[in-house]
């Protein structure tokens, strides 16, 4: 018995009307996956960056907030536009003096867990968001809020 015929398709698939897309060289992989990996790196150290960047802006601004509300007479705002509180313990509200503005409801929420943790708080908010500083006083259970600018 004769051996089998096998059939041999001649062409490849451009013959047959399909599409290859052309294939990489070794060259060309190397630098694809460096590059993947150098962009990789650059986000994890950008995310570093901005984590120790805002432990260092919390705890600057923290220490020099808490020595402007604790300094006698009136608080005078370290960032320009920095609005002043002070929140009694039966809940009024004495504003610094020339400053009109209302307690807003995030600044006080604020004060009320700093006075609950009888601690400095710092809240600095998201990127459109105010940061925000209460700190309870010693003698009258008073606490001062701070509403910075934008």
């Amino acid at each position: 018995m004769p051996p089998p015929r096998l059939a041999v398709r001649t062409g490849g698939p451009e013959a047959r009307g399909g599409w290859r897309p052309p294939r990489l060289g070794v060259q060309a992989e190397l630098v694809l996956g460096l590059a993947l990996v150098m962009g990789l790196a650059t986000l994890v150290l950008t995310a570093v960056l901005v984590v120790h960047g805002e432990a260092r802006l919390r705890d600057l601004l923290g220490r020099a907030l808490l020595v402007e509300a604790q300094a006698p007479g009136p608080l005078r705002g370290t960032v320009p536009g920095t609005f002043w509180w002070t929140l009694a313990p039966d809940g009024a509200v004495r504003t610094s003096p020339g400053e009109g503005t209302a307690l807003d409801p995030a600044s006080r929420r604020l004060a009320e867990e700093a006075r609950a943790a009888d601690a400095a708080l710092l809240l600095p908010g998201a990127v459109w968001e105010s940061i925000r500083f209460a700190v309870p006083l010693e003698v009258s259970g008073e606490v001062t809020v701070a509403r910075l600018p934008r």
